[in-house]
């Protein structure tokens, strides 16, 4: 046993001594490979300068062209945050608009289940009213049936007393008949019994008859009585039935009114009606509604589709027309980089040149399509007020044709009756007819003005068009002559033609989309030449009606001895009137819709200056972010770490500056003695407290980012020191440490195992056994 310990012993110590040579060979080998990274590292060294100083060109002559690229990225980014605001803005409009929609449909079944109720409640009325009248003819003649009850009645009551009172006649002649046969002697009685028997007969008759009719009286009465019963029972009913009809004219009374008040309030938009009208005049305030609501819809379109659609038409082209740029500017970028200055300074320029007249095309092109849009706008909106106008000429037609039939049935009745120049029509004088020809004329005026206006921005855009292809023709001549010319730089550099190739490409592309708008335009001048025609066709039958009115106007002195229906067929031509200032109305309503957009416009460049002042700010902050050597490629963490700490810097000196402005404008208002009555020493103190903990908070911030930035040096130093190091090594020797690795692996668990084996033998043979450990 204790040879086998002295022997694991021996191969301990011996590993040990191999371990310690190891060491000593990586010490010399280190020594060796550091004297070779020294040479390594001077040549790195010349290498690096002459990197260096290559680097410095190009970044100098890339300089220009890294910020033009961040400030298109800057430039792309917000107008992509524009798209999603104007997107999101469409959605709650589109949304909107559906709402309005809606509203609009429920207001029109609202109207027209209104006007059914109304129909329906007139014929409840009119049946009410002939159920009313017959309920009255009904008890008239049950008045009728209760005074005849009552004659009755009396009469009965007289039947009923005379029957009392023969009665008690019988009764008396009985008791007296019955005291004189009392009174008869026995000889008398024995002798005439003939006479006896005759007066009782007679007496029995007399009885008969009165029985008799007292017995007619009594049937008489129990049918008068039935006859009673039968009519108090139909009065009874008839009250019933006259109780249930009041309450149903009453439900219908409630109802009515109901219904005119919810017909007023939903009439509100439209017109003002304080009474109930009649159905004609009813019909034509329906009529009235339809058409405002109908502007107002339209005007609604015209806000949504003219605001926000070229808005995003034209964000969503400088969008594309920027992406086109990065890249195309990336491209160049890469393309300079990698071949490091190989482009001629004089195919620079022309290259820029080319790139300069490449974006003026553009921007012609962009201009282009805006007047395009508008027209297309125009003529949308043309296209949509064409049908309502045709509706209005149609109603003027109408009202026309019965001012004519008018005029001669006037002229038949009253050829006889011609006087010299009165009153006009439905009270009008001449003096207010002549004022209602202005404004028509006036109308006519207008509607000219438009037409040339529209004629005018349909040629605008012809010039430009035009031009762009000269600009074009005149690009694609000079690309030419630079093919044909022999010893240029372009044709030497891969790059050149790569852009050339480009440019050709992109003018190809320009040429189809300015032949494009020239196919728009060409529509869009078809359909202005229709508007054109259809305008004539207005004014040609605003001329008719003028003349026709001066037939109106003359013939108007003949209509002074007419009746009340005579007379309103001649106030008709005041419906005229009121058409026609209704046109005034609605010119009226373009105009404010022009001011309208003009407003818009106007708040669109606040818009845009405000984003200009966002953008500025995020250039300030973007400045302050990378105000670091663009030559560190380290620690992220550090880098986003000096960051922040810089922009927390900026945001304190912003601070700063600001209350240095203040506490210099109360110093001078407090030598000056100008100091507000309402100002509080302990805000002044407060505004003073704030100043010297920013001041020390800015010396704080000041030292740990100056520390930050010389541990930030430090730490790049060291990593380039190990970097060179790490270059100098050889790959043999990294596959040489990778070895002595995995041999020392299994050395060490070589040694654990014999560790347990000894622990298993020292506990066999109760022998103690010290083996040390890493503590």
């Amino acid at each position: 046993m204790k040879a086998l310990v002295e022997r694991l012993r021996n191969q301990l110590a011996l590993k040990e001594k191999q371990q310690k040579s190891l060491s000593q060979a990586l010490l010399q080998l280190r020594a060796d490979m550091v004297t070779t990274a020294e040479e390594n590292v001077q040549i790195h060294a010349k290498k690096a300068e002459q990197e260096v100083n290559v680097q410095h060109v190009v970044e100098k002559e890339t300089s220009s062209l890294q910020s033009r690229i961040e400030e298109l990225q800057s430039r792309m980014e917000k107008l992509k945050r524009e798209l999603k605001r104007q997107k999101e803005k469409e959605s709650t409009l589109q949304g909107e608009k559906e709402r309005l929609k809606e509203q609009l449909a429920q207001k029109d079944s609202a109207i027209n289940k209104l006007g059914v109720e109304l129909k329906e409640l007139h014929e409840i009325e009119q049946k009410l009213d002939g159920k009313a009248e017959e309920l009255a003819a009904e008890k008239r003649k049950a008045t009728r049936a209760t005074s005849e009850a009552d004659k009755l009645r009396e009469k009965v009551k007289s039947l009923q007393e005379q029957l009392k009172v023969q009665r008690a006649e019988g009764e008396v002649v009985a008791a007296a008949t019955v005291e004189v046969e009392g009174a008869v002697p026995p000889s008398a009685e024995i002798s005439p019994r003939d006479e006896d028997r005759g007066t009782k007969t007679s007496k029995r008759g007399e009885e008969v008859a009165r029985w008799e009719e007292g017995k007619k009286w009594q049937k008489k009465v129990e049918t008068l009585r039935e006859k009673l019963s039968e009519k108090t029972k139909e009065l009874e009913k008839a009250e019933k039935t006259i109780s249930m009809l009041r309450e149903a004219v009453n439900r219908g009374e409630k109802d009515k009114t109901g219904l005119q008040s919810r017909l007023r309030s939903a009439a509100r938009v439209g017109s003002t009606a304080v009474t109930r009208p009649p159905p004609d005049d009813f019909i034509q305030e329906l009529k009235h509604k339809i058409f405002t609501l109908e502007e107002e819809n339209q005007d609604l379109r015209r806000q949504q589709t003219l605001g926000h659609d070229r808005q995003m038409e034209a964000l969503q082209l400088r969008n594309d027309q920027l992406q086109d740029a990065v890249q195309s500017l990336e491209n160049e970028l890469s393309q300079r980089v990698t071949e490091q200055r190989s482009i001629d300074q004089a195919d620079a320029g022309m290259y820029r040149d080319l790139h300069q007249k490449n974006q003026s095309l553009q921007k012609q092109l962009l201009e282009a399509r805006q007047e395009n849009m508008e027209l297309r706008f125009d003529y949308e909106q043309a296209r949509k007020e064409n049908p309502r106008l045709k509706a209005r000429v149609e109603d003027l037609q109408e009202y026309v044709e019965i001012l004519k039939a008018e005029l001669e049935s006037s002229k038949k009745r009253e050829k006889a009756r011609k006087k010299s120049l009165g009153t006009g029509l439905g009270g009008q004088s001449v003096e207010d007819m002549e004022r209602v020809l202005a404004a028509m004329r006036r109308v006519v005026e207008r509607l000219q003005g438009e037409n040339e206006q529209l004629k005018k921005t349909a040629g605008a855009g012809a010039p430009q068009y035009t031009a762009v292809l000269k600009e074009n023709t005149r690009l694609k001549h000079e690309i030419d002559r630079l093919k044909a010319t022999p010893n240029t730089a372009v044709s030497g550099s891969a790059t050149d033609r790569k852009n050339t190739g480009k440019l050709m490409a992109e003018n190809e592309r320009l040429r189809k989309e300015l032949k494009k708008e020239k196919e728009e335009s060409e529509k869009l001048r078809v359909a202005t030449a229709d508007l054109e025609s259809t305008k004539a066709s207005l004014v040609q039958e605003l001329e008719q009606t003028k003349t026709e009115e001066a037939e109106v106007r003359l013939s108007g002195t003949n209509l002074q001895g007419m009746d009340s229906k005579e007379w309103k067929s001649v106030v008709l031509p005041k419906v005229y009137e009121e058409k026609v200032q209704k046109l005034q109305a609605e010119l009226e309503k373009k105009t404010n819709l022009l001011k309208d957009i003009k407003a818009y416009l106007k708040a669109a460049a606040q818009r845009e200056t405000e984003l200009l002042k966002k953008q500025q700010e995020l250039e300030e902050t973007i400045d302050v972010l990378e105000r670091f050597p663009s030559d560190v490629q380290g620690d992220r963490d550090l880098v986003k770490e000096l960051q922040r700490t810089r922009l927390r810097l900026a945001t304190v000196e912003s601070e700063k500056d600001e209350t240095i402005t203040q506490m210099r404008e109360l110093r001078r208002m407090a030598q000056a003695g100008e100091l507000p009555n309402d100002l509080d020493k302990e805000e002044v103190l407060e505004k003073v407290k704030n100043y010297n903990k920013m001041v020390a908070d800015d010396v704080e911030l000041r030292t740990k980012l100056k520390t930050v930035e010389l541990e930030r040096d430090r730490l790049s130093h060291e990593v380039t020191r190990l970097q060179k190091e790490l270059e100098a090594f050889d790959p043999a020797f990294f596959e040489e440490i990778e070895d002595l690795k995995y041999n020392y692996k299994k050395a060490v668990e070589r040694n654990v195992l014999y560790e347990r084996q000894l622990k298993n033998v020292s506990k066999q043979f109760g022998v103690d056994v010290n083996i040390p450990t890493d503590d």
